[in-house]
């Protein structure tokens, strides 16, 4: 075809979109947006027809696509490393209960609750891990060989016509990745043990084991370890249900993480999820009074607003707290300035020593008023918000910063601090 037409329709409570290869139709208050999932079906599921009754490959195919769209899609190469660590699609706690009882190889209906997370989530995750395995530019390879082939050939693709192209680009027989993720059910589930660290010679040596529950899969795990001087970052070819490991570090070891970019699909529980993922729904929102329309954008959930003016002492414990102003604007900012993520006027964002005119940005800390909630901070113009996506598993940035069309320039990424991943050394 030689256009391509978005649909929208009044329909009330139909929310949603459906592709149809040509054209895309929308539900009310979707467009104006991006929806890089509906178009991804142009190519899974229009060039290469999808039979819908064996299997939805190309709806994990379509979810992949999404993830490309993200990281590589709004940004030039010196914002393509934060975009990539904050658009990689990650699993979520308690999903491997919904993706245990069926394959990809056997799910084949987009709208009935499991086997969809099956089809689209765990699909996408493990198109992400093929990409992990192969390289962007040989998957991408593999891609345009697979719409080549069926484009045109009246024939419906399927996994195993996917992993054909995949073994014949390569040269190489990776069944056993097929093996692992399309063919078998379920998350693997990962642990760290036995973790010590032994001081030779001025240097450390940290061992260990990586453990895995129930059938083992073959896998290239992250390690890091946290030091004075940064961390030390290896990768550990993890294949049985124990793998030691041993690695050097030059300085005093603190803490060893496994996974904490949490690239690798697995099973999460709430503590392997990194601190800044919590909602703030409950907060209290702390505003100037120049900030008063971002604030309200704030406001859902269990969220009270109050003046900075108005603000005690008393107010500022029990809870989480959202920070919206600068430090030239709200007295609780200035108070908190020296501990906040960035800085903020009415004019810029300086964040890891460089300034963004024109900038907003939104970032956390652990809250120094009482250390079981979060403080947020939020500039009062721009795009900066506490977003469904951000600052939760599925993109877990602590800090943030956006020009101001809404392209995130910077961020820092949160890692977890507890977990079955985590092991704090003493």
């Amino acid at each position: 075809w030689d256009k391509f037409t978005i649909v929208e329709t009044a329909q009330k409570g139909w929310p949603g979109a459906l592709e149809a290869y040509s054209f895309t139709t929308y539900g009310p208050g979707i467009i104006p947006g991006d929806n890089p999932h509906e178009w991804g079906h142009t190519w899974w599921g229009g060039f290469v027809p999808n039979t819908y009754l064996r299997d939805i490959w190309n709806e994990s195919l379509a979810t992949y696509s999404e993830s490309v769209y993200y990281r590589r899609a709004k940004g030039d190469a010196a914002a393509n490393a934060i975009l990539d660590r904050a658009f990689w699609v990650r699993p979520f706690p308690g999903m491997d209960r919904l993706v245990g009882a069926i394959p990809l190889s056997e799910s084949f209906d987009a709208l009935f609750g499991s086997a969809a997370v099956v089809g689209y989530q765990k699909g996408g995750l493990v198109m992400q891990n093929l990409e992990e395995t192969l390289g962007y530019n040989l998957l991408q390879k593999c891609l345009k060989a697979f719409r080549t082939k069926f484009m045109y050939s009246g024939k419906a693709a399927v996994w195993a016509d996917f992993e054909e192209i995949v073994n014949s680009v390569t040269g190489k027989d990776y069944t056993w990745f097929f093996n692992q993720w399309v063919r078998k059910a379920g998350l693997p589930k990962l642990a760290l043990a036995n973790v010590k660290s032994t001081s030779i010679g001025g240097s450390y040596e940290v061992e260990g084991d990586v453990t895995q529950s129930g059938s083992p899969y073959w896998l290239k795990m992250p390690i890091w370890i946290a030091t004075a001087q940064g961390h030390v970052k290896t990768t550990v070819q993890v294949d049985g249900e124990n793998t030691h490991f041993k690695i050097s570090v030059p300085s005093t070891p603190t803490t060893v993480l496994l996974d904490p970019e949490i690239r690798v699909p697995r099973t999460l529980t709430n503590n392997d999820t990194p601190a800044s993922a919590r909602s703030g729904m409950d907060a209290l929102i702390i505003t100037s009074q120049s900030g008063m329309d971002q604030a309200n954008k704030q406001k859902r959930g269990e969220r009270t607003l109050v003046l900075d003016t108005k603000v005690k002492d008393a107010d500022l414990k029990g809870h989480d707290l959202v920070i919206v102003g600068n430090v030239e604007t709200n007295k609780i900012w200035r108070r908190l300035a020296k501990s906040a993520p960035f800085t903020a006027t009415a004019t810029s964002v300086a964040f890891e020593g460089k300034t963004y005119p024109g900038a907003s940005a939104s970032g956390s800390i652990t809250s120094p008023f009482d250390g079981e909630y979060r403080v947020f901070f939020i500039t009062e113009t721009g795009h900066s918000t506490i977003p469904s996506g951000l600052g939760t598993v599925s993109n877990p940035l602590s800090v943030s910063i956006f020009d101001k069309g809404g392209n995130l320039l910077a961020g820092r990424l949160a890692l977890p601090t507890k977990g079955s991943g985590v092991f704090q050394l003493k």
